[in-house]
Formats: C-alpha cells, sequence, structure tokens
C-alpha cells in the first residue's frame, strides 16, 4: 500500500495516501464485482440455452455441454498465462485489454456459424477474461492491509460467484427474444462497455518493485505448488465448482421432468441461488479475521456437500429447490475464505500469480461440471451427485492436514 509518514504530533491523523487508500479500498470492490459478473457470466450462459444450441448446431445435447467446458478451460489457461503476466504488467492496461480482448471473441461466438468455431471463440473469450480477475485483485490489494483481504475479497467474489445464478438467468431470458446470437452479442457489448469505463475510471498501477521476470515467475510456480499449505487448497478449489456448475446442470432437467416446469419456473429456481450466494459472501466477509481461514472454508465445504447429497436424495421439489441454496450458501462462504488464504501465502510480487494459479484450478473443476452434471440423467443421477458430494467432503479433509 502506499503510504506517507506523518507529521510529528500527528500520528492519529490519516495521511493523504491513507485516505486515498480507504476511498479505494471502499469503492473499487463493488465496481471490480459488477465488472466480474460480466467476465465469468459467459462461461454458464451455455447451462439453460443447451438445447438452443443443439439445435442451431446440429449436434446433441451432450455435445452442446463442451460449449460450457470450452469457456472453463479457457479461462483456466488464461490464469497461467495472463494471470502470471499480471504481476509484471501495468494493472489498468491489463484489465481493460482482457475484457475489451473477452468482448471480441464473445462476439465472435454469437456470429459463429459452425459448432467449432464456437467452441474456438468460447475457448478464447474465457483464455481472455481471466487476465481481469488476478489484476483486479492486485489491484485492489495495494490499496488495503492483509487482514482486510478477506472481507473486500468477499464483495468482489460476490460477482463472480453471482455469475453462476445471474449468467443463466440472463441466459434463459434473453434466448427467447433474440437466440443464442443475441444472448453473445448484447454480453459483448456489455463487456466493451466496461473495458472502457475501466480504462477511464482507474489510475495507472504498474508493477510493484521487486517483481521478477516473467521467466523466473514460472520457475518459481513450482515452489509455489510445493508449499503444503498452497497443495493442501488445490482439492477444494477443484471440487466446489464442479459441484455447483454439476448440480444445476444436473437438477435443472430433473426438475423440469418430475415436475412438469416451464422456462419461467426454472428461470426463478436459478434465480433464487443470488442471494444465497451473496447471504454466504456476507457471512464471509462477516467472520473474516475472527475465525481461522481453513476453518471457514471448512464449514462452507460442509454446506456444498450437505446440499450436494440433498439433490441427489430429495423427493419434492421443495428439497431439490433448498439443495440449490444450500449449494450456493456455501459456495458463497468458501471462495473468497479460500481466495484470501490462497493470497496470504506467497510474498506481495506473486499475489496475481498466486490467485491465477488458484483460479487455473477453480474453472478446471467449473469446466467439468456441466457435462458431469448433464450426464446425470435416469439412475446415474444420484450416484454421480453423491460421489461429488463424497469429494467436497475428503477436500476439507485434505484442507484440515495441509
Amino acid at each position: 500500500m502506499s503510504r506517507t509518514a506523518p507529521a510529528a504530533g500527528a500520528a492519529d491523523e490519516p495521511t493523504t495516501d491513507d485516505a486515498a487508500d480507504r476511498r479505494a479500498g471502499r469503492r473499487l470492490p463493488p465496481a471490480f464485482a459488477i465488472t466480474g459478473l460480466l467476465a465469468v457470466g459467459g462461461l454458464y450462459t451455455t447451462i439453460p440455452i443447451a438445447d438452443a444450441l443443439a439445435d442451431r448446431f446440429g449436434v446433441g445435447l451432450g455435445t452442446a455441454a463442451l460449449s460450457g467446458t470450452a469457456f472453463g478451460l479457457g479461462y483456466g489457461s488464461g490464469f497461467l498465462g495472463i494471470g502470471v503476466a499480471a504481476d509484471r504488467l501495468e494493472r489498468r492496461a491489463t484489465i481493460a485489454g482482457a475484457l475489451a480482448a473477452a468482448s471480441a471473441f464473445t462476439l465472435l461466438a454469437g456470429l459463429a456459424g459452425g459448432f467449432g468455431l464456437f467452441l474456438a471463440a468460447r475457448f478464447l473469450a474465457g483464455f481472455c477474461a481471466a487476465g481481469f480477475a488476478p489484476a483486479c485483485y492486485a489491484y485492489v490489494s495495494a490499496h488495503i492491509a492483509p487482514e482486510q483481504r478477506a472481507g473486500r475479497f468477499a464483495v468482489i467474489m460476490m460477482g463472480f460467484l453471482s455469475a453462476g445464478a445471474l449468467g443463466q438467468v440472463y441466459a434463459a431470458a434473453v434466448e427467447p427474444w433474440l437466440g443464442v446470437t443475441g444472448v453473445y452479442v448484447v454480453l459483448a457489448g456489455l463487456l466493451a462497455l466496461a473495458a472502457g469505463l475501466h480504462r477511464a475510471w482507474l489510475a495507472p498501477q504498474p508493477a510493484p518493485p521487486g517483481t521478477e521476470s516473467l521467466r523466473a515467475a514460472y520457475a518459481h510456480l513450482g515452489e509455489m505448488i510445493a508449499m503444503p499449505p498452497m497443495r493442501a487448497t488445490f482439492p477444494a478449489s477443484v471440487i466446489v465448482f464442479v459441484a455447483f456448475v454439476g448440480v444445476y446442470a444436473a437438477l435443472g432437467p430433473r426438475v423440469e421432468a418430475e415436475h412438469g416446469l416451464g422456462a419461467g419456473a426454472l428461470l426463478q429456481i436459478r434465480a433464487l441461488g443470488m442471494p444465497a450466494i451473496v447471504a454466504g459472501g456476507a457471512l464471509a466477509a462477516l467472520v473474516a479475521g475472527r475465525r481461522a481461514p481453513t476453518s471457514v472454508v471448512r464449514g462452507g465445504l460442509g454446506l456444498i456437500a450437505a446440499g450436494t447429497v440433498l439433490a441427489a436424495l430429495a423427493p419434492t421439489l421443495v428439497l431439490q429447490v433448498a439443495s440449490t441454496l444450500l449449494v450456493a450458501t456455501g459456495i458463497g462462504l468458501t471462495m473468497p475464505t479460500l481466495l484470501a488464504y490462497v493470497a496470504s501465502l506467497p510474498p506481495p510480487q506473486a499475489l496475481a500469480s498466486a490467485t491465477a494459479l488458484n483460479g487455473l484450478i477453480v474453472f478446471t473443476g467449473a469446466s467439468v461440471g456441466q457435462p458431469l452434471g448433464t450426464a446425470a440423467t435416469g439412475a446415474a443421477f444420484a450416484p454421480v451427485l453423491l460421489a461429488i458430494a463424497a469429494l467436497v467432503a475428503l477436500s476439507g479433509l485434505a484442507l484440515r492436514r495441509g
């Protein structure tokens, strides 16, 4: 953080830099949360419109689900590429550039005439969008004390996590009116607007002093991976979004088939995930600094596991909806706390690299979640979800031992 020594006798008076940091620490997280919603929302757009994608490109439903996998793999790969480089680049330019490039490839996805081009555009949109998160976390971290990160990160993370619910709601609402093309053309326009606003609004922020070369950073990624506390976070990081995306992808068609619900009712069920995620994020901010972060993460994993078990076994619509709320609340509690914990492990000049590594692992899980959930039909429904719940529980044990 930027600091100026106080004048004699003014130890209790905030310096100009202190006051500026506090203002930035308050106003940046909500703005970045909204942008994070746009950046990550593209991942979830394919869940409610899988049937429309299958019809448009003449592919099977399982193949159409790969469009979510493409974005997720691109997003994870982008963390390893642009995310690690974010520690070495001017951060305002990284944020605006990542959003502008994601906008261009999202537009290409909307206009694609073939499924191969659509998948490629989805991958590249995810790859470019991944540059936003590490740069924005590093940008905010320059203005706040380490002990404040969990609370501020919780605010930002609400945007990323709300994308899981709102991305589905957006696509389900827009597709009947504007088609698949409209879903991605409108999203591309919003990303372009966000890129322009951030370029105009944010102050330049150069890379921190002491930042190592890019080659050295990649060499040190191996050292970071070898850290026992960092390594212990990997199982939780990968499985939480397998559960989140998988439960929604599996439960939607089942609820529709069992209860005869239409698109509007399914849209409302997906929308209920938003306040649950916000509630979990608010709880994460409330307990930040009061409880050990690993204990908070294990509590969130317990909620996710319980919700996934309930989704597998619930005999009624009410319990099926309740299962999604448990999973969403657990996600809101787990992810910002886990990210803040990961960010506390490396030195400041490697903060973006650490969050990028975490993002790679998280979105590898997210890319697996949709095809896994789509495959959980008929007799496979309960076994697949129960297996996911068991892996969530085991990831909590791994975190305890790290």
